[in-house]
């Protein structure tokens, strides 16, 4: 999962600078991501996730509006303790592991507050959908789950313009993906570290 991302992101990196490059009005961001689950995901894990990858895209249309897109990838993993599990009618005991995987695919829309300064503070919007994979491994037992949540994700961060071709980015963001089916909510906070570059 983690490749795949990361070879899409080069690759929409490529192709968006072949075009930008002409247009010369956008940026593309690839930022390390640690996510912090809330709500019933929570629940389910309660581990930060330390792996975590997310490419954006944005096309200025006004100097201080961007538009564009969001792909990002985070696993969450706990180990539970020994101990009796139950579900519906049925117990296990044992010791049990939990992972989750949470891939964002959202189409955002950024202001930044002042474009021209060193210092660029933004807030962000992106709506799409989020894809869940939960997965629960017990001894000789495991469950799979793979899900398609609709998905919010409101952000703010911050822009450090090393130069006018780059920059350095900090931001946080909630991810907020709707109950789907049987499976609840899949929420979780997003602190980004990375870089920014300007095509």
């Amino acid at each position: 999962m983690k490749k795949l991302i990361i070879s899409a992101g080069l690759m929409c990196s490529c192709l968006f600078q072949k075009y930008a490059a002409q247009e010369a009005n956008g940026s593309v961001a690839l930022h390390y991501s640690m996510g912090f689950a809330s709500g019933d995901m929570n629940d389910f894990i309660k581990s930060p996730s330390f792996r975590g990858i997310t490419f954006e895209y944005h096309n200025l249309v006004q100097d201080n509006i961007g538009v564009g897109f969001e792909i990002g990838w985070n696993a969450f993993y706990e180990r539970k303790e020994y101990a009796t599990y139950t579900k519906d009618t049925r117990s296990l005991t044992g010791v049990q592991f939990r992972y989750c995987d949470a891939v964002p695919l959202l189409a955002t829309v950024n202001y930044y507050l002042s474009p021209d300064q060193q210092i660029t503070p933004f807030v962000g919007l992106g709506i799409g959908t989020q894809y869940t994979q939960n997965y629960l491994s017990m001894g000789m037992y495991s469950l799979t789950e793979n899900v398609w949540h609709f998905a919010i994700k409101p952000e703010i961060g911050v822009n450090f313009n090393v130069n006018e071709m780059f920059a350095i980015s900090l931001v946080g963001k909630f991810y907020g993906a709707f109950k789907s089916g049987d499976i609840g909510t899949r929420n979780y906070i997003a602190t980004n570290i990375g870089f920014t570059w300007k095509i």
